[in-house]
């Protein structure tokens, strides 16, 4: 009997496997031009990898104990991947030029990365999330699923989480190998999507052929 495809809910855990997958899907993608991603290209990945595998080799113990705690790193995850939904909002409404014109309404900014999205810090990232929030109450994206109400929540939430203060006052450059780290996990997972969209019947191997060992970053 063929062995169900779903999803798993793992994620990388140390950075070096991550970097070690990356820089496989790095070269899979240059050989693959098809797979098209419009906010990042194979050029500006490997770069974020090779960054970020700079930043991994100078972190030291005291760094690691600084990181933000699990409940804030979730839902900043979270955050990140659902963003993707919105911005999708505003594809499916404009074209790809005129779309980002309205990002900066929304609370998306151009980050050092290249792409677009939330700033890392935390209250700028609180900020952007007000400004979403407010954006989305008036705008005709407010009953979807990715809406109004389910970003109110993760307003909520993340205004309650204790871990805010701390992550707000980390040195820059660990908040910066946070956002590469997010970021290199964002696009392996936009791949994923990408390849199952294109291969519904075979995704999984060609994942394989891609050089993916999880099916979820």
């Amino acid at each position: 009997m063929r062995k169900k495809e779903t999803t798993t809910g793992n994620r990388s855990g140390a950075g070096t496997d991550l970097i070690v997958v990356a820089r496989n899907i790095v070269k899979a993608w240059k050989k693959r031009p098809a797979y098209t991603l419009f906010w990042i290209n194979p050029k500006q990945l490997d770069q974020s990898v090779r960054e970020l595998e700079t930043g991994l080799k100078g972190k030291t113990v005291k760094e690691e104990r600084s990181l933000p705690t699990r409940d804030i790193k979730d839902l900043n995850l979270i955050i990140n991947r659902h963003l993707v939904h919105v911005k999708g909002y505003l594809m499916d409404s404009f074209s790809k030029k005129e779309a980002q014109t309205h990002y900066a309404r929304f609370g998306i900014v151009k980050l050092s990365s290249g792409r677009y999205g939330f700033p890392v810090d935390g209250e700028q990232r609180l900020h952007a999330l007000q400004q979403l929030v407010k954006a989305l109450a008036t705008s005709e994206f407010r009953d979807r699923r990715y809406g109004y109400r389910h970003w109110k929540n993760i307003l909520a939430r993340f205004k309650e989480s204790k871990s805010l203060a701390s992550y707000s006052a980390l040195p820059q450059d660990i908040r910066q190998k946070t956002e590469q780290k997010e970021m290199v996990r964002q696009t392996l997972n936009a791949l994923i999507l990408l390849i199952r969209a294109n291969h519904p019947q075979h995704w999984r191997n060609e994942l394989s052929a891609w050089g993916f060992r999880k099916e979820q970053y």
